[in-house]
């Protein structure tokens, strides 16, 4: 899926016969080969002049050649027609769930955890995808000196409840869940998106972190065996302690089958027991520390690592090959560059071995994959 904001028109100046009403501008999407395709409006994400059209944002499905790119135009253009409902789509189950052919995420205020469904089914037992705020009383580069209790921390200091939740997008090509997890003074915002079919949900995170001497760990009940994708390979572990881990690990079931797929672009430190599976996000810890906290005797004011903002993407969902080969494009996602293209040349700019677009007059966005 691609996500794109463009000007509504190559002067940079609102559609001034569309003021108060930025909905009703028609816009038309045109592919590679100048055939139009489906697409969805989204939330411009700014607050600047609201009443008034001068910036669009939408979301379609694009499919790229390897190696390839290929030239996609928006414009704004008045007899543009309106394609039929899709066949499949993602949609809205009220004002704290989504869904598509495939799962249904649903996140409620007041709960612990965010629930995840597949074809049926919980994909997350328990109360689904929790974050759970955990001792971490030791210094940066963990038990020093190997401590037991520091191989695998699991002490509970807070267990994060939702405390707002609502639906962002509501489809048919993409739908999106927020919803925030909060504690005492650290709080975690997921946006959950789902595509018409897929069988898995991408989600972006943002963590303010302002603790002291602990860890947030993102609780995923389900299996406490996993297969880690590791360099060359791929490894499987059962309840280890704290352990490093790759792109995605494939977490599985009591009789030995793929339950879900995890997949991040910045977590790697992992642990399982007592069927769940962890993934480390942040930890705060003193600085340059060798031994435990209780044995330092360091003031209370001394300050910690790692407070602040942190933002990172995952991936959950069903074990196929798709949701593995989504997990790929999380650390090497398609680049998009927005220009200015000629119409003229639009069929040399779809040829791969074209130069890049030059600058002229109507909005266009390029992809390139890898």
């Amino acid at each position: 899926q691609c996500d794109w904001s463009s000007d509504v028109c190559s002067s940079d100046l609102p559609v001034w016969k569309y003021a108060d009403r930025p909905a009703d501008v028609p816009l038309e999407l045109r592919g590679p080969a100048g055939e139009r395709l489906r697409f969805q409006e989204l939330a411009n994400g700014h607050n600047f002049m609201p009443h008034l059209p001068w910036r669009k944002r939408i979301v379609f499905e694009a499919e790229l050649p390897p190696r390839s790119h290929g030239i996609f135009t928006l414009g704004w253009v008045e007899d543009a027609g309106r394609f039929p409902a899709a066949r499949l789509a993602a949609t809205a189950h009220g004002p704290h769930s989504i869904g598509n052919t495939r799962l249904r995420i649903t996140a409620k205020p007041g709960h612990h955890g965010v629930r995840i469904a597949a074809d049926g089914s919980q994909l997350l037992a328990e109360e689904g995808l929790q974050a759970l705020l955990v001792d971490d009383p030791y210094g940066p580069w963990g038990g020093h000196y190997e401590e037991p209790a520091s191989l695998d921390l699991k002490r509970v200091r807070q267990r994060w409840r939702i405390v707002a939740a609502r639906v962002v997008e509501s489809g048919p090509v993409r739908s999106a869940l927020w919803c925030r997890l909060a504690g005492t003074r650290s709080e975690l915002e997921l946006t959950f998106r789902l595509g018409a079919a897929t069988p898995y949900a991408t989600v972006e995170a943002r963590l303010l972190f302002n603790e002291r001497r602990a860890r947030l760990k993102l609780a995923l009940p389900g299996g406490d065996v996993a297969d880690f994708a590791l360099p060359g390979g791929v490894l499987r572990r059962g309840p280890q302690g704290e352990v490093p881990g790759g792109r995605w690990a494939r977490v599985l079931n009591r009789q030995g089958r793929p339950r879900f797929l995890v997949a991040s672009d910045a977590l790697y430190n992992f642990s399982a027991s007592s069927g769940c599976f962890f993934a480390t996000v942040a930890r705060s810890s003193r600085h340059t520390m060798d031994r435990p906290e209780r044995d330092a005797s360091l003031p209370a004011e001394e300050p910690v690592l790692d407070r602040g903002e942190f933002r990172f993407h995952l991936l959950i969902g069903k074990s196929e090959r798709e949701t593995v080969e989504a997990a790929e494009l999380l650390e090497r996602p398609p680049i998009v560059m927005a220009s200015l293209a000629d119409t003229r040349t639009k069929g040399a700019l779809n040829d791969p071995r074209a130069a890049k677009p030059q600058r002229s007059e109507e909005h266009t966005s390029e992809l390139q994959s890898h």
